[in-house]
């Protein structure tokens, strides 16, 4: 008899799921594999919408063999692995202000709030567009598709022009806010996820570790910035949002958003928002990927991939008061 074992998305690896033989001897290297991704958990954080197979708590991890019972299962059911634990990266809580419907057919891969209104692109090949949203309703006021060799994916504003990417074309399409009209395009090195701005330089993610930063004047590289955690590099950046000089940015394909300090790289916080996620299993297509910020009223706006709901969310005042300098 087989054991399925999923190994999540555990901050800077994703582990495919692995048949492994219950008897027998397992091989060295998967050991370690394994008790690389454990200890890489942080303790009491669900890192993803898989985390039914896989939870951590203050003291140990535990591994969950059964996969067929872990929904009704209590932590007393699981079997724990202790392991010696790293001091905790600040978990980032928060506060659910309203939920507003959300197309359940929109890929979403970037979502950005500016002047009033919720602009989201979606991907797919032949049905990535860009919408201008009522937040209010979930309804469009504009839509507009991209070429279908095009797979878009995340939107910013700069200089009151709407920039969105696209995945694999190394390609970025520029906007006018008000109708959604195409004004140009430019080139960008490598696969482009997220973007954002960050005072005059626009911030490129490509679902590594690495941050790309480019000169908003000539749009060419300046620099890269590696995220790390304690060490470790959190992989699978995606959707990006620049909020008092700190990024934040969705861990690819974990209900989690990482607060990042643009200076040196390093996670200051996690924020788990695996309780607002509708998925029932393992689907990657179900992700969260959507984070907009209303520097009016100061929350943020989440959404996912298919997700029929839109959620306006508040920080916890301390989390958002300081600036990285």
């Amino acid at each position: 008899m087989s054991v399925l074992i999923d190994l999540l998305y555990c901050l800077n690896d994703s582990f495919d799921s692995r048949i492994l033989p219950a008897s027998g001897r397992l091989k060295r290297h998967i050991i370690a594999a394994i008790i690389s991704a454990l200890l890489l958990c942080l303790p009491g954080h669900t890192l993803a919408n898989k985390t039914k197979y896989f939870q951590c708590t203050a003291n140990s991890v535990q591994l969950l063999t059964q996969p067929s019972v872990a929904q009704n299962a209590s932590q007393s059911d699981f079997p724990e692995l202790r392991i010696q634990q790293k001091p905790e990266t600040t978990q980032l809580s928060y506060q659910l202000i309203a939920q507003y419907p959300h197309d359940p057919k929109a890929f979403t891969e970037g979502l950005l709030f500016h002047e009033g209104y919720l602009f989201e692109s979606t991907g797919l090949l032949g049905r990535s567009e860009l919408r201008k949203i009522n937040f209010l309703t979930g309804k469009s006021i504009h839509s507009r598709p991209v070429p279908d060799m095009f797979f878009a994916e995340g939107l910013t504003v700069l200089n009151g022009e709407l920039i969105q990417l696209s995945w694999k074309l190394g390609q970025a399409y520029v906007y006018q806010p008000e109708n959604l009209n195409l004004i140009r395009q430019f080139s960008f090195p490598g696969e482009g996820w997220g973007i954002t701005t960050l005072k005059e330089q626009l911030v490129i993610s490509d679902g590594s570790s690495l941050l790309k930063f480019l000169d908003s004047s000539n749009l060419q590289l300046t620099h890269s910035l590696r995220v790390t955690d304690q060490g470790h590099d959190v992989n699978g950046l995606n959707e990006l949002e620049t909020v008092d000089g700190w990024l934040y940015a969705n861990v690819w394909p974990s209900p989690c958003i990482v607060k990042i300090n643009p200076e040196n790289g390093q996670v200051q916080g996690w924020l788990n928002l695996s309780l607002l996620s509708p998925a029932t299993d393992n689907d990657w297509h179900t992700a969260m990927n959507g984070i907009a910020y209303d520097p009016k009223s100061k929350h943020f706006f989440i959404t996912g991939k298919y997700w029929p709901s839109l959620y306006e969310i508040k920080l916890s005042t301390a989390h958002l008061k300081q600036s990285p300098r």
